[in-house]
């Protein structure tokens, strides 16, 4: 199993699930689908970050406990918005936040050499980490199809332990239009001439795509989508009151 989120509340969660097989230290099984949702600004990639940290960073280090799953990472930037240097300096505070605290107790350890450390296990974290960056959904299907032979040539000997989407919105409003523009053709032409489900909503192919990855290689798989409709309250209360539930809007 791949390990714990390193988030309590959803650690939590999904060791009290029903549906929870993994070992007593993992929350996470493999294949396990994660969907973080909700408006912008309201810290969705912050998460997605955290997730990359966890699966990148070591189980151990000379002895100290990391907490991390000390696997390879996958980021499909759909936005290209993905910031390395943030994401570095976030890897590398966790580590220097770790190691200040776990080893003043066993270990003495002077400034220059935590801050020499936590450089080192930050640097060989990224190079775990493969970044790409698809511009519409059919590139975004075509580059999970592409992995499993991506991971056979250029990482072998490692394990993809998280694969992370942001944002499987991004290309909503595009794909929202080829879907209408294939029913309006589909409204003139024969029944033998009808387009394909695909060419009707990119997205299928995104999904399917994500489902051969996960049950081929059993990735955990984590994602934003953005939450642009509030689920209606039967309390009749605003949502500002009822939480932060959305309307699914992406369909296959």
């Amino acid at each position: 199993p791949p390990g714990c989120t390193q988030i309590a509340a959803l650690d939590a969660h999904c060791f009290s699930s029903t549906r929870h097989q993994a070992s007593p230290l993992s929350s996470m099984n493999r294949g396990d689908v994660i969907e973080v949702q909700g408006a912008a600004g309201t810290g969705k990639t912050h998460i997605v970050y955290h997730l990359l940290a966890t699966c990148l960073l070591p189980v151990r280090y000379s002895g100290v406990e990391l907490g991390g799953w000390g696997k390879a990472a996958v980021v499909l930037d759909t936005e290209n918005s993905f910031d390395i240097l943030r994401f570095r300096q976030l890897i590398l505070s966790r580590v220097l936040h770790i190691l200040s605290t776990r080893t003043s107790g066993s270990v003495s350890l002077n400034e220059m050499t935590l801050t020499t450390t936590a450089q080192c296990i930050t640097d060989q974290c990224l190079q775990n980490l493969h970044l790409f960056t698809p511009s519409s959904s059919l590139q975004l299907a075509a580059t999970l199809l592409h992995l499993p032979a991506y991971h056979a040539a250029h990482m072998p000997d490692s394990e993809i332990g998280l694969i992370a989407i942001d944002s499987l919105s991004s290309f909503y409003w595009v794909d929202r239009y080829t879907a209408e523009k294939a029913r309006t053709a589909a409204g003139t032409s024969s029944r033998s001439a009808l387009p394909s489900v695909s060419v009707k909503n990119p997205l299928t192919c995104v999904l399917s795509a994500l489902q051969r990855i996960r049950l081929s290689h059993g990735p955990v798989i984590v994602y934003t989508n953005w939450g642009l409709t509030h689920v209606p309250n039967p309390d009749g209360n605003p949502p500002h009151q009822q939480g932060s539930f959305y309307k699914q809007h992406l369909y296959p």
